[in-house]
């Protein structure tokens, strides 16, 4: 009886031992939610966007920032000029906020800000609007730029349900506002990409933030879209922003 107890344990360790060992080495499913965080390496996260910008800007300084706008901009003491940039599924600002953005971009910054959705105070200030298409047939949408000298032969694709997203902007700016120039479009001709002047700087707003994460990134032909956009910052030191994450 003792023996077997004892082989009937010894059994049950082993099963469980082995059960343990599969569970621990079966590939884990991939995590597709769209995180936009510089430290992800999942598909919807910006890990190799942010790890291959000092690349693109000639290995000037990258920085990640995880206290609001107002924080930042108050509390840092800046370069004489940069760019601050922003990749989320939406983004917010405060009054605080918005009011320290604008100052930094009036003073000759950048800043870019890729999301789907846009607070109002922000469009409402920079005379734009932000929508959502009408879903067209087939599985993608596909983006170019307007730039004959940027504009590639073949459109890039993106899946549908992330890219449907455009902005709008006044057909008549109110001052102090200058005409937004469109810097790039979807294949139903509504912009996705648009450079906002502001006094000495810049606002640059792209409606498909996926454009910018590890799935596009590490693919071709999306990964020149990706950086051809981010080329239009000047070539100094970037603020990453992880806060709004």
């Amino acid at each position: 009886m003792k023996n077997s107890s004892t082989k009937y344990l010894i059994l049950l360790g082993a099963t469980v031992v082995a059960f343990v060992a599969v569970e621990y080495f079966r590939p884990k499913p991939l995590d597709w939610r769209p995180t936009y965080a510089n430290r992800d390496a999942i598909p919807y996260g910006t890990r190799a966007t942010y790890e291959l910008l000092p690349g693109l800007f000639a290995n000037q300084p990258v920085r990640t920032v995880r206290v609001p706008a107002y924080n930042h901009l108050r509390e840092t003491t800046l370069p004489k000029r940069c760019s601050y940039v922003f990749v989320n599924e939406s983004f917010d600002v405060d009054e605080n906020d918005l009011k320290q953005l604008l100052a930094y971009a009036a003073r000759g910054n950048a800043v870019f800000i890729a999301a789907q959705q846009f607070d109002s105070k922000l469009t409402d200030t920079l005379g734009l609007r932000a929508r959502f298409g009408v879903e067209s047939l087939g599985d993608s949408t596909q983006l170019n730029f307007a730039n004959p000298a940027l504009q590639a032969r073949t459109n890039y694709a993106y899946r549908r349900n992330w890219a449907t997203a455009y902005l709008e902007p006044d057909s008549v700016p109110k001052p102090p506002m200058r005409r937004a120039t469109v810097l790039g479009i979807n294949n139903r001709d509504q912009a996705t990409f648009l450079k906002i002047p502001f006094g000495k700087g810049a606002f640059f707003l792209h409606s498909v933030p996926v454009a910018f994460t590890n799935f596009y990134v590490l693919r071709n032909p999306t990964a020149e879209y990706t950086f051809k956009a981010l080329s239009h910052l000047p070539t100094a030191p970037v603020y990453w922003d992880e806060y709004q994450k």
